[in-house]
């Protein structure tokens, strides 16, 4: 667990490292000064000075930081600040396109398609819980694979998800022993099986799919990887509207909202499912933060992308807005993040 959960803050500090890199190497592009560049947040550990850029090691390990001279970045040319600014927006869609094309090479994992030739077969996944089913109180997670149920009588091996649904509901009232495998541990888990469906006609309160490695050819992963991004970044851009409109109608934060405790949980449990399952985690985080930086709203990337260009109409005008702007969205997103960072952390305790 202790492995687990530094690979997890690795991955956050990666994410965030990797998009202040592109910030630092526009900047210098631009020619515009970098007075630091932070790998984690301070107290600061060490301090190295190159190429005219403090490089620091702190000793928060929970991402990083770039310092570039306020008062150049005034002075610099609005499409100089463009450039600076659009780095950042262009590291995770990089990150992203490069992660899932590895993916299409290796194996993605997906639902079991006729249609896929080449594939290498996993099995029956749990791919949702539903909280407080007897799935949930009984230990299984999202990940785990089934491979064979014993009842009174027989044990059967599982390949289909038919078979397995006809199978728990003909043990209705009884108790079962589900075998599975987590990652490289073999476990197994004993249900009583409920009379009656109680989740969306489950008895178990589980989502399950057979799963698949997709792979494909070096020149097919190439045309996939476009199709697999697009398609994710247009299903959360209808994901992050329909939120942000949940929340101004509903007034609540919905469930699925996570923050950096959550992306913390959440990655520990991908880091069992084995390699493929962690870069489809990080490509799909990394895609997420595209989307979500690329809004053009201050203080994210694409607001203040947005505030260069309304520079070339009224320099001053604009910084003031922005600065307006930035600080009520800013403190919308700190109130946010520790609504949901507060709800995270129950995941770790409860």
């Amino acid at each position: 667990m202790v492995i687990h959960f530094l690979l997890s803050i690795f991955f956050l500090f990666f994410l965030v490292c990797f998009h202040e890199f592109f910030h630092f190497i526009f900047a210098k592009r631009a020619k515009i000064e970098v007075e630091e560049f932070g790998f984690g947040y301070p107290p600061r550990i060490l301090k190295r000075k190159i190429f005219g850029t403090n490089f620091s090691f702190n000793l928060l390990p929970f991402g990083g930081f770039l310092k570039i001279s306020e008062e150049e970045l005034k002075r610099a040319q609005p499409l100089k600040k463009a450039k600076v600014i659009f780095g950042g927006i262009l590291s995770f869609w990089i990150l992203s396109f490069f992660l899932f094309f590895f993916l299409n090479l290796i194996g993605f994992p997906t639902p079991f398609d006729e249609k896929q030739k080449n594939f290498v077969p996993l099995g029956v996944q749990v791919l949702s819980v539903v909280e407080n089913s007897p799935a949930k109180n009984s230990g299984i997670e999202i990940g785990d694979l089934i491979k064979g149920v014993k009842t009174e009588n027989n044990f059967y091996l599982i390949f289909e998800v038919d078979d397995f649904k006809k199978l728990i509901e003909s043990e209705r009232g009884k108790t079962v022993e589900i075998f599975i495998q987590r990652g490289k541990n073999q476990i197994s888990k004993k249900i009583q099986i409920p009379t009656n469906p109680l989740f969306s006609k489950s008895y178990l309160g589980v989502g399950i799919e057979k799963m698949v490695l997709k792979k494909n050819s070096f020149f097919e992963s190439f045309f996939s990887t476009f199709k697999d991004l697009f398609s994710f970044a247009f299903f959360l851009i209808q994901k992050y509207l329909s939120f942000f409109y949940f929340i101004f109608t509903q007034k609540e934060i919905s469930k699925e909202t996570v923050g950096p405790f959550g992306f913390l949980y959440f990655s520990q449990k991908i880091i069992n499912l084995g390699i493929n399952y962690i870069l489809l985690f990080l490509a799909q985080v990394s895609i997420s933060l595209a989307v979500f930086n690329s809004f053009p709203i201050p203080p994210l990337d694409g607001g203040k992308l947005l505030f260069v260009f309304f520079e070339y109409l009224d320099k001053e005008l604009a910084r003031k807005v922005e600065e307006k702007i930035s600080l009520v969205v800013g403190v919308f997103l700190l109130v946010l993040i520790f609504i949901v960072s507060f709800r995270d952390l129950k995941r770790f305790i409860w």
